[in-house]
């Protein structure tokens, strides 16, 4: 059942969601009953119930020829609807076709049509179902039943197996827009575009552009960004979500896209997913659980794109400090190593900054510059002046906070009291500078304070008996 049609059979649910009152769409009922499909009953889950137990109980006695053709048209159009699916039952089954084909009803036929494009799934039931409408449009008599023949000759429509993958082929192959390919291959209504083989088909092209890599796949992914989306720029196939993202990500788990194609994938993925999913994790769990590779790419981006942003805005706060941007291009690259994993160094999983209140401005303002959507997420800090900024690091169980300017670089191992937390949107004073172990920068110039870091790091967490790496000379 779709979304829409259980929002039909249901009312109370969009109610509890939103905390009001029952409501009673009826004005959706009504428009939505004079659109083809599945979803062109406006009967509610009772309703159906009982009509499908009628048809149920006039197999059983030998009666379906009895059936009103009012009834035997509605009985098609919810072949596949709960509470009691009439595909369930062979008998069921067996004795509707038979009856559609031999009263030459053409409007159950449709009926059963748009049954199976918008409730579209996998099994063998479904498939035997698909096999029947195809036997019954091949012996049809009377009026014409195109465009489905000729759409099943053609593209093989009812052929389960073939269907979504010849669809996404139609589109991600065309420079037309997926709605009007949709539609020349009778997904022609919005409830068709959206229901299950529409879904099925966007699966599918997902899948063939997942495994597509580098820039040849740049392409095929604004195809994907165009198909997913509503006019109003909302997600279409909410349940393939996870889906869509490996599309988008997963051909760059090598190398990086250009930053403009970058930012644009970004900007697409947090629109769609309800926000920056280092600060809206609830939202992006489907994801985590079902493309984890995938949201590894985004993360990494997202990591990235806050430790950069923070030696930038540093960057900017030291323009007239030359003493300061020589001490600061040592750390720079000190921490860039890390972010790189360079020469096997640990790699820094997760990063966050927090920004006093010029630093905010200064990054809100470069993400305007950049048109970068994962430089608008950062946090705010109190511990230190409106200038500095505090860069948040996990590297395995260590956090660490290292700070603009002089302040001391503060190490917290997982589990020690007081260890802030990633992704908040502000911290208070102390929050950030409150370690058991912190340690100055006392002579940028040289690998004393290098040495010290790197031992508690990789000392603590990593290579336990040798700690031998260290940057390269700035």
């Amino acid at each position: 059942m779709t979304g829409l049609a259980a929002i039909l059979a249901q009312p109370d649910a969009l109610s509890r969601r939103l905390k009001v009152g029952s409501i009673e769409p009826i004005a959706l009922n009504r428009t939505v009953a004079t659109l083809p499909g599945i979803g062109g009953t406006a009967m509610d889950a009772e309703q159906t119930g009982a009509l499908q137990r009628r048809v149920h109980e006039a197999v059983e006695r030998g009666e379906v020829e009895a059936l009103k053709r009012r009834d035997l048209r509605e009985a098609c159009k919810v072949f596949l609807h709960d509470p009691q699916p009439l595909i369930d039952n062979v008998q069921t089954t067996d004795a509707i076709f038979e009856r559609v084909g031999a009263k030459g009803q053409r409007s159950a036929l449709f009926a059963l049509v748009a049954a199976y494009i918008d409730g579209f799934r996998e099994g063998e039931a479904f498939k035997l179902f698909a096999e029947r409408i195809r036997q019954l449009l091949r012996r049809w008599k009377g009026r014409s039943v195109e465009p489905w023949v000729g759409l099943d000759r053609s593209v093989g429509l009812f052929d389960p197996q073939k269907a979504p993958t010849t669809i996404a082929d139609a589109v991600l192959g065309s420079d037309r827009p997926p709605l009007e390919i949709l539609s020349r291959l009778g997904l022609d209504t919005t409830i068709r575009q959206r229901g299950g083989l529409a879904e099925a088909a966007f699966v599918e092209a997902t899948r063939k552009v997942a495994g597509k890599r580098g820039l040849a796949s740049i392409p095929l992914q604004e195809r994907i960004i165009e198909w997913v989306r509503d006019a109003d720029g909302r997600i279409i196939f909410a349940r393939a979500f996870p889906h869509a993202v490996s599309a988008l990500l997963l051909p760059w788990a090598n190398d990086d896209p250009p930053k403009e194609h970058r930012g644009r994938l970004i900007e697409v993925l947090q629109a769609l997913g309800g926000g920056d999913p280092r600060t809206k994790p609830a939202a992006w769990r489907p994801v985590r659980e079902q493309a984890p590779d995938a949201y590894a790419v985004l993360m990494r981006w997202l990591t990235r794109a806050s430790v950069f942003q923070f030696f930038d805005i540093v960057d900017r706060s030291l323009a007239h400090d030359p003493a300061g941007r020589k001490m600061w291009s040592y750390r720079r690259r000190f921490w860039t190593a890390y972010l790189l994993g360079e020469e096997g160094a640990p790699e820094i999983e997760e990063a966050w900054v927090a920004f006093g209140s010029d630093g905010a401005r200064l990054a809100r303002q470069a993400a305007r510059e950049n048109s970068e959507a994962g430089l608008t997420a950062f946090g705010h800090q109190e511990d230190k002046g409106s200038t500095h900024a505090a860069l948040i690091m996990r590297i395995g169980d260590l956090l660490i906070v290292d700070w603009s300017h002089n302040a001391k670089c503060n190490f917290w191992r997982k589990g020690e009291r007081g260890r802030p937390e990633l992704y908040r949107s502000r911290y208070q004073k102390g929050e950030l500078y409150s370690a058991p172990e912190q340690q100055s920068h006392p002579s940028p110039s040289t690998y004393s304070w290098q040495k010290t870091f790197a031992a508690i790091i990789e000392g603590r967490h990593f290579w336990s008996e040798r700690v031998s790496w260290r940057p390269k000379r700035v």
